[in-house]
């Protein structure tokens, strides 16, 4: 029995996903491969999943990689799901939710990622599992392209970031620059540790530098 790994770097075009495939498919022609457990998330599940089923190669997604497109059978007919995230995610939020009496929430997402665009429909679809429910604002979110004037009129109280740690990371900046923060504002970040934040710097944003520390928003 032997283990092939590789990383995938959750990209669908990186060389390391076509590397992945070739050693795969190498090994196919001299011992059958069992199946594959991966990718790491869901723009690189997507483009792994047909190539595999040319094989007959099961693909076993984890983690990130619980888009809710790879529940199609049609089309993905050997990718079967044991960790959704998609779905974990939601069930803690809408919990949250009614654990804390919360009714309204704010929503900020990645698009350009089918993993955190799937929470945010799926959120969208399932926030009448909370009495009252409702998102009050979302808007789309980028590494550069924040909402911040938007968000600061919508008064949102609770807002959930679908996004890669590093832009929550500057969102979470200049959020305490302008006041959308703690205690005043609930932030649910979906990704990322609190390690992450422990990387915060300065960076400039339209025109004008944030400065921005663990220590200085820790005072808050």
């Amino acid at each position: 029995l032997e283990l092939i790994h590789d990383d995938g770097g959750c990209n669908a075009v990186v060389k390391t996903v076509t590397s992945f495939v070739r050693q795969i498919l190498v090994q196919q022609s001299h011992q059958p491969v069992v199946g594959v457990i991966g990718g790491g998330c869901s723009d690189s599940t997507l483009t792994l999943s047909p190539l595999f089923a040319r094989e007959a190669i099961s693909l076993i997604n984890m983690h990130l990689g619980g888009s809710p497109r790879l529940e199609n059978r049609t089309l993905y007919p050997n990718t079967f799901g044991a960790a959704g995230s998609s779905n974990v995610v939601v069930d803690t939020i809408i919990t949250l939710m009614n654990s804390n009496s919360w009714q309204q929430i704010a929503v900020l997402y990645d698009q350009s990622a089918a993993v955190l665009l799937s929470m945010f429909l799926q959120l969208n679809d399932n926030i009448k599992a909370v009495p009252g429910g409702e998102i009050t604002f979302s808007s789309t979110v980028y590494a550069t392209e924040f909402p911040l004037a938007a968000l600061k009129d919508s008064f949102a109280r609770v807002i959930v970031v679908f996004t890669p740690a590093e832009t929550a990371r500057r969102m979470m900046c200049l959020a305490y620059h302008e006041g959308i923060f703690f205690p005043a504002v609930q932030w649910i970040l979906v990704l990322g540790e609190l390690s992450d934040f422990a990387k915060m710097t300065d960076f400039k944003y339209d025109g004008r530098r944030y400065t921005c520390s663990p220590q200085l928003m820790s005072e808050e």
